[in-house]
């Protein structure tokens, strides 16, 4: 099973490629969404001030109940209100079967919120598939401060 979630992951990883140049300044972050170990969903961030990753493969879904759907998302999702409102919330409100998350985000107003958000509602978060490749891949465009 490692090995079909690691291979989420990296089309994860794969798509949140595609969201550069378009997404700067904010960081290049892709999500997929699956449904009984097929994926159903992608989504990367779009420019910036518009929809982030999770939000794009969330509303790519039409016909499937996301309570039976798993999400691979490449960085922690938002907790706080910026350009756009917190991703974290759409996350709950679809009540995702198991949520997958690369690396935590060190931006000082996340930084590990969003997953304790999710754990407290109950939520299944893995945290950490892929964190080597997916910090190597995007470190140099994460926002420490704000």
């Amino acid at each position: 099973m490692d090995e079909i979630n690691e291979g989420f992951m990296r089309m994860a990883l794969y798509e949140s490629m595609k969201s550069l140049p378009m997404c700067l300044p904010n960081p290049p972050v892709g999500a997929v969404i699956t449904h009984n170990n097929n994926v159903v969903g992608k989504g990367i961030t779009q420019k910036y001030g518009g929809k982030h990753a999770e939000i794009i493969a969330i509303e790519s879904i039409s016909k499937i109940p996301l309570n039976e759907c798993e999400i691979y998302i490449t960085l922690e999702p938002c907790s706080f209100y910026g350009k756009t409102p917190p991703c974290v919330e759409k996350i709950i409100e679809h009540n995702f079967k198991r949520v997958f998350v690369g690396i935590i985000d060190p931006h000082s107003k996340n930084n590990g919120k969003s997953i304790s958000i999710l754990r407290a509602k109950g939520v299944d978060v893995n945290v950490g598939l892929l964190k080597d490749e997916i910090e190597n891949f995007i470190e140099k465009y994460l926002w420490s401060e704000e």
